[in-house]
């Protein structure tokens, strides 16, 4: 009997410690917006946080990371890229991810 409980242990310890099966899919690929180094978009600053090195801006759609118009938080490498601008300032901005800026600067008033 003893035997017999020793055995059933020791094999299903041998079964946990196997290799794990090759998957028989491959894995999905990442979503489109993550291979996008960079993207270009435009909007209004509604709040300004240099010493969070962040910035929320009202922006228009920005199809390279499937983002429709909204107001978002976006982050910058440091504070310095943040100086010069304030609150209502129209931008342009180039992000280098979803929700990191890289550059971004006063637009020209339109016409």
């Amino acid at each position: 009997m003893i035997r017999s409980l020793v055995l059933a242990a020791l094999s299903l310890a041998l079964a946990a410690c196997s290799p794990p099966q090759a998957a028989k899919e491959a894995p999905a690929a990442p979503p489109a917006a993550d291979a996008v180094v960079s993207a270009r978009g435009e909007g209004e600053i509604v709040v300004l946080q240099p010493e969070y090195a962040a910035v929320t801006i009202r922006h228009a759609p920005i199809p390279e990371y499937g983002m429709g118009a909204m107001t978002m938080e976006f982050t910058a490498d440091s504070a310095d890229v943040l100086k010069g601008l304030k609150v209502g300032d129209k931008v342009t901005f180039e992000l280098k991810g979803p929700t990191e800026i890289a550059t971004i600067a006063a637009a020209p008033p339109s016409p």
